[in-house]
């Protein structure tokens, strides 16, 4: 991937490519190189031959160059197809090219992208809360209705929830009565079976 940066409109700048003759064997490479896609990214110079990097070449002589001028604001993207001729066969290589342009005196793309997530963000935030909001007013205004509507409603509701209160304590009470009667008289039944032991002669 060949990543041009985002510039401003009307500016330009040159990118080498660099392409590296690693072969085992030391053989020079003819090199050819086409660009296709936005046409704000020219080629601006191809070498000619691949020297081996075993001889330590330099950099820039082995670096194709991309020349990107944009004439308009937005991204743009491309394809470098490189081709590498030389025994034993030819090969090629497709590069992706992206870049991006913004106006002159203006954010970058990924700037004004970055504000707007965060502008969306902080938006939904804000509808959020405000659904939150206007739910609890509905909520309370129903409730107020149903209390004009029921004055009373309110207080029924505690009295007889009181009344229930006491009728359980009441059930309760009783049937630890039944309980404690009940074993009493099971053991004044069972004191009326015991039969005297005869005494010893």
């Amino acid at each position: 991937m060949v990543d041009l940066g985002d510039i401003e409109v009307g500016d330009h700048i040159i990118d080498p490519v660099q392409i590296f003759n690693i072969d085992p064997n030391r053989r020079q490479m003819g090199l050819g190189a086409r660009y296709t896609g936005d046409p704000s990214v020219t080629i601006r110079k191809v070498p000619d031959q691949l020297h081996p990097t075993a001889y330590g070449v330099d950099m820039n002589d082995n670096a194709t160059e991309l020349y990107f001028a944009p004439t308009h604001e937005g991204r743009i993207t491309g394809t470098l197809s490189v081709s590498v001729g030389g025994a034993p066969e030819s090969s090629s290589v497709l590069v992706p090219v992206r870049g991006a342009a913004h106006l002159p005196g203006a954010p970058t793309l990924q700037a004004q992208d970055a504000e707007r997530v965060e502008m969306e963000d902080a938006a939904k935030v804000s509808r959020d809360r405000s659904d939150r909001t206007t739910r609890l007013r509905d909520d309370a205004d129903r409730r107020d209705h149903e209390h004009h509507r029921h004055p009373d409603s309110f207080t029924d509701d505690k009295v007889r929830l009181d009344a229930a209160k006491d009728d359980a304590q009441i059930e309760l009470a009783a049937l630890f009565e039944l309980r404690k009667n009940g074993v009493d008289a099971a053991e004044k039944e069972a004191s009326s079976f015991q039969r005297e032991v005869p005494a010893h002669e």
